[in-house]
């Protein structure tokens, strides 16, 4: 999960590969890795929950950082906006 959604913002060329060895990574963890389907699915969920986290803390900064400012922005929180992820 970590791995698409790092490179979902990508080209095809290389979003679509990686989307592809994680879900190969993630079926093989239970017959080749020792792991249940229940570890399995717990880690995505894990995975799914953190990156929300995260994308709320980086939101919640960058807007504290604007309200700072008195709602202006600067280049590094123009940079940081930029999608790097899959749309919501």
């Amino acid at each position: 999960m970590l791995l698409g959604y790092a490179f979902a913002s990508l080209s095809a060329w290389i979003s679509i590969p990686a989307l592809v060895i994680e879900t190969i990574l993630a079926v093989s963890a239970i017959p080749i890795g020792g792991h249940h389907l229940v570890d399995v699915l717990a880690g995505l969920a894990v995975g799914a929950v953190s990156l929300a986290i995260a994308h709320a803390i980086a939101q919640a900064g960058r807007r504290e950082r604007a309200e700072s400012r008195g709602g202006r922005t600067n280049a590094a929180d123009r940079l940081q906006a930029l999608p790097l992820g899959p749309k919501n």
